[in-house]
């Protein structure tokens, strides 16, 4: 297929260059004849024929020509073959045009080498460049002009043009004139300006579209072919219709010359640099840097020779072009090589760089045939550039898109294995936690004795076991956590680090690393006069520690492996060394990159522990070093600030006058939490624990401290410390639940032998209970759930409240009790059926709210008409009734929606007219339908309410009835219906009486 592709654009390429041949080889229309033209043609035409010639003569313009033996017939477009005489060769050309209307006619002169002028009838009517035969006064110039006559009585237009050369080897009519009426011959020319004007923007602006992308991506190709393009756009303002005239004026033959010559060997090398920027192993490295030199040395000898041109008058030599020719050479065989080598491969961006590369050098062909044969090429040379443009514009996209897509693949394989190191590494960690259950397990029956009782040594070696216990847990949570991708904030809490830290670390090191060190020993040092080392966490502090002796030990000859420690007052320094076979030098830059591993036979490894290494030492503010020597081996030097900024903790303040008090508090937000704990390093400690959470902690050390707070001030959450639940304890707890039940004040229970305590502790209404010694992070989420939980039940609470006392209106409520109140004395009848309708209206009202679900008519009905009495009751005269209901039809209707209609109807519409007015509701039924129909005389419905009713899915504030209307909506057996008419309102509900869908 991609063969295909590619054989077909080049068949394309070539018919293009053979329709050029083609027409540049046809008989060119001749429509001049033996010096005469008659003009029959409606629109401008090219005066091609034969012309008169008159070489090495100037002929005078009011002169007819009594010679003929001296005039030669030449078929213009000419390139004339005089003799030249020092370097200067010139002639005339004559024509006759007859058959003219009265009316203005116009010659445009295209291209004539290298000085004219234009008589008509005896008239000059344009110039370009100085005609003369003298060298000193000569000026050369290949400006394209207009010139403007009116025939003669006879309708004759006798055109003289005096053409004169010099210093170049053709000259002549190189194109033939444009002739025709005034405006045509203006429209015409505009249209070429403007064609030539707009592929030069449009490049440019392709351009600009380049530098964008490369502003934006950073891609060095995208630069150079923005320059490419850049200068491709001045080249061809330099050419053709020159649309850099429009900008600088006209220039003359010298300078412009030059400036093509150097902004096309710009446009060369720029081509040139973009392929070295995506190939750049094709080229050698030492051809690409002599090619560059060669640049810098041409452009400045252009440069220089321009300077010349434009403030000393030099002319451009023949050598320059020789030069540039053997430049264009050096280049243009590198590309070819570079086709050669990605024609092998035959991908589709080497089909588009063939491909563009190949309509350069089409194009380059026809400049050529240009300069050797006067062909006008212009439409042609348009069209090949646009496909250099275009096949290079997709060759760059092709490749950074084939890249892309390189990019991609590797990242799904990259993905994959991670996946994989994930799974391994989250299933080792679940069974490593499930053998710590295990573990934990039997370290509870022993504490509990129940394999016998324990000496005080067994004891505190039990105690220790747990501690190590909980650490490892802790660490197999972290990392099953990280595994599973879920945010893990490890809390800092920096400890002093002592030798005996150091050594016990290094101890555990070689005994987990028995079978690989094989003899090998590790050596600590350390020079200090201070038996504290450092304050740092003590898990940040392992995972320096430990990588680096892995590290070692994996590296190492067999001998020893070298801790040393230094401080000073300010620094910690430790250095690791070994005495392997050191660090490659391609390696070193890359060893604290993550998944970077440096030796292909440890394909287990995941290439994370020196990453992990430095982030931690630069975390607390430290740095790191590695020296690596095949001789010597490797070492790391760490260097820690020994005095670490600790996390700030707010001071536990003794609420009594001095350390012996017996209630602390720690100031935090408005959450409160009550700590009850005898032991005041304990309760300090969980205090310390609980700060993150930012809460106010308060800590007592007995229960007449802890009671006196509880009747103090309002807590959120109460911790209990119990070594085991004795008689006051347990009264103590009974006491608070007696007054809190446990949403008001949730209560966590921490004791040594929880497991056991659980049934009594249930029975005690305890909302949990927490193993001792406890996981820091395992306190702190169990506060946050049960704090989270207490503020819940408070706001549901009062919601529910403010629900209830939302549902009835203060305003309805008042002005009924006091109608009631006036009554109740003259109507005591009438109060007590009042009330009755009250009673229904506020059950009604409450019920809508506990349910959302639709409720039968004839309850509906009975709310509209105890709010009806009610109403009337209130209003007296101003409100009239007509209600009537003649329906036994059961049907279901959203709650509140049609007494809500008849709410809003008599508020905003008949109590809005001053003397009130009539309300109409009348509920019937035929065979297939049940309708209800409401009318009044009140004031309409305002126009805005009805464009918020046309548009309420895109309402968020929306009136009560809008609702209500939705609510029927929905049915799919009702259909609602609202309108103004003369006097009022008319709603008209109608119900069919088939099943619901809502």
């Amino acid at each position: 297929m991609k063969r295909t592709l590619f054989y077909g654009q080049l068949f394309i390429i070539f018919f293009i260059f053979s329709l050029f041949l083609y027409r540049s080889f046809s008989p060119i229309p001749e429509v001049v004849q033996d010096g005469h033209y008659h003009n029959s043609a409606d629109s401008p035409v090219l005066l091609q024929g034969e012309w008169n010639f008159y070489p090495s003569l100037f002929i005078h313009p009011d002169h007819n020509p009594s010679f003929p033996e001296q005039a030669e017939r030449v078929t213009v477009p000419h390139l004339w073959d005089a003799e030249v005489v020092d370097g200067l060769s010139y002639g005339t050309y004559s024509l006759t045009v007859d058959g003219l209307a009265e009316s203005l006619y116009a010659i445009r002169m295209n291209d004539v080498r290298y000085a004219s002028r234009v008589y008509a009838n005896g008239k000059l009517i344009g110039q370009a460049g100085q005609v003369t035969l003298e060298a000193s006064e000569f000026e050369a110039s290949s400006r394209k002009y207009l010139g403007m006559i009116e025939p003669d009585e006879k309708g004759q237009v006798e055109f003289i043009i005096h053409v004169v050369n010099r210093d170049y080897f053709t000259g002549g009519l190189v194109q033939a004139p444009l002739f025709g009426e005034v405006s045509q011959v203006i429209d015409s020319v505009m249209l070429s300006k403007g064609i030539d004007g707009a592929y030069v923007v449009s490049i440019f602006v392709l351009s600009l579209i380049y530098l964008y992308l490369y502003i934006l991506d950073r891609k060095k190709t995208h630069l150079y072919f923005s320059a490419f393009l850049a200068v491709l756009s001045f080249y061809r303002s330099l050419r053709d219709e020159r649309v850099i005239e429009f900008v600088l004026g006209e220039v003359s033959i010298a300078p412009l010359t030059l400036m093509q010559m150097f902004s096309f060997l710009l446009l060369n090398y720029i081509l040139y640099y973009c392929f070295i920027i995506l190939y750049p192993y094709v080229i050698p490295k030492k051809l690409f840097h002599f090619t560059k030199w060669i640049t810098i040395i041409f452009t400045f000898m252009l440069a220089v020779n321009l300077w010349l041109t434009l403030y000393k008058g030099a002319e451009v030599t023949i050598w320059s072009s020789i030069r540039l020719l053997l430049y264009y050479g050096l280049l243009h065989v590198q590309m070819l090589y570079m086709i050669y080598h990605h024609l092998k491969r035959f991908n589709r961006d080497s089909l588009y760089l063939v491909l563009g590369l190949f309509s350069f050098y089409m194009y380059i062909f026809v400049l050529f045939l240009n300069f050797a044969y006067e062909w006008s090429i212009v439409l042609y040379a348009n069209l090949f550039l646009l496909l250099v443009v275009f096949y290079f514009s997709a060759m760059i996209f092709s490749y950074y898109r084939q890249k892309d897509e390189r990019g991609h693949r590797l990242t799904e394989q990259i993905a994959t294995e991670v996946q994989l190191k994930e799974y391994a590494l989250r299933h080792t960690a679940s069974q490593l936690l499930q053998k710590s259950t295990s573990l934990e397990r039997v370290l509870n029956q022993i504490e509990l004795e129940e394999y016998g009782f324990l000496t005080k040594e067994q004891q505190q070696v039990l105690i220790y076991m747990q501690q190590l216990h909980y650490e490892m847990k802790d660490l197999l949570q972290h990392l099953e956590d990280t595994t599973k991708k879920k945010s893990v904030k490890h809390e800092r809490k920096s400890v002093a680090l002592t030798h005996a830290d150091i050594e016990r670390q290094l101890a555990e090191i070689e005994f987990a690393h028995q079978d690989q060190l094989k003899g090998m020993t590790i050596h600590l040092t350390i020079h200090s006069s201070s038996a504290e080392l450092l304050q740092m966490d003590r898990l940040q502090f392992e995972q320096i520690l430990y990588p680096l002796i892995e590290n070692a030990i994996l590296h190492s000859r067999g001998t020893s492996i070298e801790v040393t420690i230094k401080t000073d007052d300010q620094w910690f320094k430790m250095s690791v060394a070994d005495d392997g076979t050191g660090i490659e030098d391609k390696h070193l830059p890359h060893i604290f990159t993550s998944f970077y591993r440096g030796r292909e036979e440890r394909e287990e490894a995941l290439g994370l522990g020196l990453s992990i290494v430095k982030q931690s030492v630069e975390q607390n503010n430290g740095t790191i070093e590695v020296f690596s020597n095949k001789k010597t081996g490797t070492e790391f030097i760490v260097f820690l600030p020994r005095n670490l900024e600790k996390v700030s903790h707010t001071p536990v303040v003794p609420v009594g006058e001095h350390d012996s008090s017996l209630t602390y508090q720690r100031a935090g937000s408005s959450m409160k939490i009550l700590v009850f704990q005898e032991d005041v390093e304990q309760l300090h400690k969980t205090m310390s624990d609980l700060e993150p959470l930012e809460h106010t902690v308060i800590g007592v050390r007995n229960i007449e401290a802890a009671c006196e707070q509880l009747s103090q001030q309002e807590f959120h959450l109460l911790i209990v410390d119990v070594t085991t639940i004795q008689h006051q304890d347990s009264i103590f707890i009974k006491r608070v639940r007696e007054n809190y039940d446990m949403s008001e004040l949730p209560i966590i229970v921490m004791a040594r032998m929880a497991n056991s305590l659980q049934s009594l502790l249930s029975e005690m209404q305890v909302n949990e209970c927490i193993q001792q010694p406890y996981n820091a992070n395992i306190l702190r989420s169990k506060v946050e759930l049960f704090l989270n939980m207490q503020q819940l039940a408070q706001l549901a609470t009062r919601k529910e409240l403010e629900y209830y006392v939302a549902q009835i209106s203060p305003h309805f409520l008042y002005n009924t009790f006091n109608t009631l109140i006036s009554l109740s004395e003259d109507a005591p009848e009438v109060v007590e059926e009042a009330l009755l309708h009250l009673t229904v209206y506020f059950r009604a009202k409450l019920s809508s709210f506990q349910s959302k679900e639709l409720v039968p008519l004839e309850n509906e009905l009975e709310l509209i008409e105890a709010y009806l009495s009610i109403e009337q009751l209130r209003f007296g005269d101003r409100l009239h009734v007509d209600y009537s209901d003649e329906v036994d039809t059961r049907l279901y209707v959203p709650t509140m929606s049609l007494q809500t209609l008849v709410e809003y109807r008599i508020n905003e519409g008949v109590l809005r007219r001053e003397e009130g007015g009539y309300l109409r509701i009348e509920v019937s039924e035929n065979e297939d339908d049940v309708i209800v129909l409401m009318e009044d005389n009140g004031v309409p419905i305002p126009e805005s309410s009805f464009e918020q009713m046309n548009a309420l899915h895109q309402s968020k504030v929306r009136e009560s009835w809008l609702v209500a209307r939705e609510q029927l909506k929905r049915l799919s057996n009702a259909h609602i219906h609202i309108e103004n008419h003369d006097e009022g309102v008319r709603i008209y509900i109608r119900f069919s009486k088939e099943p619901i869908q809502v």
